[in-house]
């Protein structure tokens, strides 16, 4: 049975149904375990356009995002669940465990890209490890900053630029056994794959003295 004149209007005036946005009460869910954070696709964070604008982190140094540039969260639902209980929590989405957000430079599409992370420190490094959940491919935020090591870090409520490296052979061995006291996980994820497990250290980027750009005279 075709629709009367006046339904036709209604349903023209009222739109096309609305899908919940990402992050939303309709979209999120409540079910980030504790291995979660690191289990995006190698690829998958280059590619997904989910616009986030909270969060966005500010200039501190030369080449680093501004304030206003738009943030993509991670396309994974765990992780990007764990990115909303974060900011929800002033950075405590998960008790007796660090976690940060890391903002990386999508190698391919030149977009901020943000995941969520277990550290732990190493004097004022920030330790990260590229578990990928114990995958074969290192994960794409990895690959991000291998591209561009400028990078933005949000622990609890601060959010700063930072500049990061892959830990060399030494500094890993020494800093795997604190790695893996935090997160135990991670020694099941290392045996559960030939690659090598990188570990990163993040460290806070130097402000530029004050009109460093300034011509001379």
């Amino acid at each position: 049975m075709s629709a009367t004149k006046a339904e036709r209007e209604v349903a023209t005036a009222a739109g096309p149904p609305q899908r919940p946005q990402p992050g939303s009460p309709a979209e999120a869910t409540d079910r980030t375990p504790a291995e979660a954070t690191d289990r995006t696709p190698a690829e998958a964070t280059d590619r997904t356009p989910a616009e986030a604008t909270d969060g966005t982190p500010a200039a501190t140094a030369a080449g680093l995002p501004a304030w206003g540039e738009p943030v993509t969260d991670s396309p994974d639902p765990l992780v990007a669940d764990h990115i909303r209980r974060f900011l929800e929590t002033g950075g405590q989405p998960r008790p007796g465990i660090s976690d940060l957000l890391l903002t990386t430079r999508g190698r391919r599409s030149g977009r901020l890209r943000r995941t969520a992370l277990a550290y732990v420190r190493d004097a004022e490094a920030y330790v990260l490890t590229a578990s990928a959940a114990g995958a074969d491919r290192h994960p794409a935020w990895y690959l991000n900053l291998l591209a561009d090591p400028a990078v933005t870090l949000q622990v609890g409520t601060g959010t700063f630029a930072a500049v990061a490296r892959v830990a060399t052979p030494a500094e890993a061995e020494r800093l795997w056994p604190r790695v893996v006291a935090a997160m135990p996980s991670y020694a099941a994820y290392r045996e559960a794959t030939e690659r090598r497990i990188p570990l990163v250290l993040v460290t806070p980027a130097p402000l530029e003295p004050a009109g460093a750009t300034a011509s001379a005279g």
